[in-house]
């Protein structure tokens, strides 16, 4: 078996892909990057170690970035006064 490219695909079961997108959908995140995660958490489970880490510093700050799209405040709400209702 010769080792494969990115640009490769993978078959999978009909409905799978709809799945997988529905869930990547709801975690905010790509559905290919959902696949590597599940693909490296099965390879650790099976071998009690994760494969080599595929993100970079520069991946970590853009899905921080993403995830943080639309996370607004309501009107009238401020930082300081979640605090202080914290406080009370």
């Amino acid at each position: 078996m010769k080792s494969r490219d990115a640009a490769d695909t993978l078959e999978m079961p009909p409905g799978w892909l709809a799945e997988v997108e529905a869930i990547a959908a709801e975690e905010h995140r790509p559905a290919a990057e959902l696949v590597r995660d599940a693909v490296d958490r099965y390879i650790e489970a099976r071998h009690g170690a994760r494969p080599a880490a595929r993100h970079t510093p520069a991946d970590a700050a853009a899905r921080i970035l993403e995830l943080r799209k639309g996370n607004n405040l309501p009107a009238g709400v401020t930082i300081k006064s979640l605090i202080d209702h914290g406080r009370a």
